[in-house]
C-alpha cells in the first residue's frame, strides 16, 4: 500500500521537472527535434511496416495461387486415377464374366454329354432286356464319350455278337469295346 500512496507525490514531482525545463529554450529546441526525430521515425516505421505488408500479401497471394494450382493438379490425378481403376475394374468384371461364362458352357457341355452317354447306356440296356436271345441282366453297360464298353458273362458265343451288335445299332454309339466273357455263370 505504501507504493501507491507514493505514486501521486512522485509523479506531480516528474511533471514540475519537465515544466521547468520546458521553459528552457535549448530544452525546448531539443525536445523539438527530437520529436521531429520521432515523427519522422514512425513515418519511416510506417513505410516500412506497409511495404512489408505489401510485400507479404504479394507473397501470400503467391503462395495461396500456387498452393491452388497444386491443389488442382492433385485433383485432376486423383479423377484420372478413379477414372483409370474404374476402367481396369470394368475390365476385370468383363473377363471374369467371360471366364464365368466359358465355365458355365463347359459344365453345360460336361452335363450334355453325362445325359447323352446315360442315354445310349439305358437304350442299349432297354435293347438288351427286350432281346430273348441275350440275358441282359448279366452284361454291364459302360458309356463315355460314346464309347461303349460291355461286361459279363454269357453262355454263348452268339449271345455275345448279338449284344454287340445290339450295342452298335444303337443312336450315338461311337465304338464298342466287347469285353464279354462266354463261359457258364
Amino acid at each position: 500500500m505504501k507504493r501507491i500512496d507514493l505514486l501521486p507525490p512522485a509523479l506531480a514531482l516528474l511533471c514540475a521537472l519537465a515544466a521547468s525545463a520546458c521553459d528552457n529554450p535549448r530544452v525546448q529546441e531539443q525536445t523539438h527535434q527530437a520529436g521531429e526525430a520521432i515523427k519522422a521515425a514512425g513515418k519511416e516505421t510506417g513505410e516500412a511496416v506497409t511495404a512489408a505488408g505489401d510485400v507479404a500479401v504479394e507473397k501470400t497471394k503467391a503462395a495461396v495461387e500456387q498452393a491452388g494450382g497444386a491443389i488442382q493438379q492433385a485433383g485432376e490425378d486423383a479423377k484420372e486415377s478413379a477414372r483409370q481403376a474404374g476402367k481396369d475394374l470394368t475390365a476385370a468384371a468383363e473377363k471374369a464374366g467371360d471366364t464365368a461364362q466359358k465355365k458355365i458352357e463347359a459344365a453345360g457341355d460336361t452335363a450334355k454329354k453325362r445325359i447323352e452317354d446315360a442315354a445310349v447306356t439305358a437304350s442299349i440296356k432297354a435293347k438288351l432286356i427286350a432281346n430273348a436271345d441275350v440275358k441282359a441282366v448279366s452284361i454291364d453297360v459302360d458309356t463315355v464319350g460314346g464309347r461303349v464298353t460291355l461286361r459279363g458273362t454269357v453262355k454263348t458265343a452268339a449271345q455275345r455278337d448279338e449284344a454287340e451288335r445290339i450295342a452298335r445299332a444303337t443312336e450315338g454309339v461311337v465304338s464298342v469295346d466287347n469285353r464279354i466273357v462266354v463261359g457258364s455263370k
